[in-house]
C-alpha cells in the first residue's frame, strides 16, 4: 500500500526474518535476544539505546554473514531491515 513501515511492523518483519533463518538454534535465540532488546528499548522511549543495540546488532550479523553463518542474501534483508529500523528512531 506504499506506507511507511512503523517501527512495530518493523520489529515483527525483524524476528520473523531471523525466526525463518536456516542457522543453528542458539544463534537464533541470540539474536531474537538482541531484536527483543530493541523492542524495549523503544517501548521505554530510549532511541539513542536502541539505535545503538541495532547498530550492534548489524555489526553482529555482518561478522555471522563474513563467517559463512548467514547467507548474503539473508545479512541483506536483516541489514536492510535494520537501517530502515534506525532511521525512524
Amino acid at each position: 500500500d506504499g506506507q511507511p513501515l512503523t517501527l512495530a511492523e518493523l520489529l515483527l518483519n525483524l524476528k520473523t526474518k531471523v525466526q525463518s533463518l536456516n542457522i543453528k538454534e542458539k544463534l537464533q535465540n541470540n539474536l531474537l535476544k538482541k531484536v527483543e532488546k530493541i523492542e524495549k528499548k523503544i517501548a521505554k522511549q530510549k532511541n539513542n539505546k536502541a539505535s545503538k543495540v541495532a547498530m550492534n546488532l548489524e555489526k553482529q550479523i555482518m561478522k555471522k554473514g563474513e563467517k559463512g553463518k548467514i547467507s548474503d542474501a539473508d545479512v541483506n534483508d536483516i541489514n536492510a531491515l535494520l537501517d530502515e529500523l534506525e532511521s525512524k528512531l
